[in-house]
């Protein structure tokens, strides 16, 4: 592979992850409002 593909592969894991945060946060906040 080359530096740019590694490069690309490493931000676009990095963006995947904050997503799955951001999304888990708003499952967890929503799940906490409704008890």
């Amino acid at each position: 592979m080359k530096n740019e593909e590694i490069t690309t592969a490493l931000f676009a894991f990095d963006l995947f992850r904050e997503l799955n945060v951001q999304e888990i946060g708003k499952i967890v906040s929503v799940s906490l409002s409704r008890e």
